[in-house]
C-alpha cells in the first residue's frame, strides 16, 4: 500500500505575506514618526498581524492516511486528532491558477456536526485518481467535489468514475 501524507504548508505563504506587511508597516512607522496616533495605530495593527501569524502557526498540521483512519498531528500543540474514514462525508479538491492545490475534508465530529480541515493536496495530479480509488475502498459514501468545476482533475475523475 502506498503511504499518503500531507500537511498544511499552504499556510506558509500566508505567514510570509503577513511578515512582509509587518515589515512594511514597521518601516512606515519608523519613517513617519511625527504623530503619536500613527505610532499607536501602527503598533495595534502590528499586534493584530502577529496574533494572526500565531493562529496560523497553531493551525499547522501533518496528515497521515493510515489503514484504519486519518491521523492529524498539530505541530505546535502536539495534539492528535484521529478521524475514521467512515466519518468523512465530503472531500474537495480546490485548484487555482499558479498556486498550491488545496484539499478540504469535511467530517462528522463525534457523529454530530460537520467540521472541516484543509491541507495541501494529498497526491500530485497524476496520482490523485489512485488516491481517490484508495479512499473509496475505505468509505464509498464520500462525496467528491472539484473547484473550479471545469478543472482537469474533475474531468479525470468523471472519466474514471462516471
Amino acid at each position: 500500500m502506498k503511504k499518503y501524507k500531507t500537511d498544511t504548508s499552504y499556510l506558509i505563504d500566508k505567514i510570509f505575506y503577513l511578515f512582509i506587511y509587518i515589515g512594511l508597516l514597521s518601516f512606515l512607522i519608523y519613517k513617519v514618526n511625527d504623530s503619536e496616533i500613527i505610532l499607536m495605530g501602527g503598533l495595534l495593527i502590528i499586534s493584530i498581524l502577529a496574533l494572526i501569524i500565531a493562529r496560523y502557526f497553531w493551525r499547522y498540521a501533518y496528515f497521515n492516511f493510515t489503514e484504519n483512519s486519518l491521523e492529524v498531528l498539530y505541530g505546535i500543540s502536539k495534539r492528535t486528532t484521529i478521524i475514521n474514514y467512515s466519518d468523512i462525508t465530503e472531500f474537495q479538491h480546490i485548484s487555482g491558477f499558479k498556486q498550491t492545490c488545496v484539499n478540504c475534508i469535511k467530517f462528522k465530529h463525534y457523529g454530530v456536526s460537520n467540521r472541516k480541515i484543509k491541507c495541501t493536496t494529498v497526491a500530485p495530479s497524476a496520482e490523485f485518481i489512485d488516491f481517490v480509488k484508495w479512499l473509496k475502498t475505505k468509505n464509498n459514501n464520500i462525496e467528491f467535489f472539484f473547484f473550479p468545476s471545469d478543472s482537469q482533475m474533475k474531468s479525470a475523475f468523471d472519466k474514471e468514475f462516471k
